[in-house]
C-alpha cells in the first residue's frame, strides 16, 4: 500500500486487523515512512495461505500494491541469538 493519508490509511488498517483466515496469524502491523505505508509481520502454515491473504488484501478498496518477503530461517530473536 503506497502514499496513503492517515485517516484512510487507518480505515485500511483496521479493516485488515479485523480479517478472520484461517491459518493466517498477524504478527505486528507498523505505519512506515518511507516509499511504503504498512509493514505486516504475519504467520501462515503453508505457501497456499499466504497467497489466500494476498487475495483478501486485493479484496480491501484502496490497497493498490502489496510485497512479499518470506523469512527463511532466523538469527536474533527478541534480542537472543537463535
Amino acid at each position: 500500500m503506497q502514499h496513503c493519508s492517515y485517516i484512510y490509511g487507518t480505515e485500511i488498517v483496521n479493516q485488515i486487523l479485523s480479517l478472520e483466515i484461517p491459518n493466517i496469524f498477524i504478527e505486528e502491523c507498523h505505519r512506515l515512512a518511507g516509499e511504503w505505508c504498512l509493514l505486516l509481520k504475519m504467520r501462515a502454515s503453508t505457501p497456499t495461505d499466504i497467497s489466500n491473504f494476498i487475495d483478501t488484501l486485493w479484496k480491501i478498496q484502496g490497497i493498490k500494491e502489496t510485497s512479499t518477503t518470506l523469512v527463511l530461517s532466523t538469527i536474533l530473536e527478541n534480542g537472543m541469538r537463535k
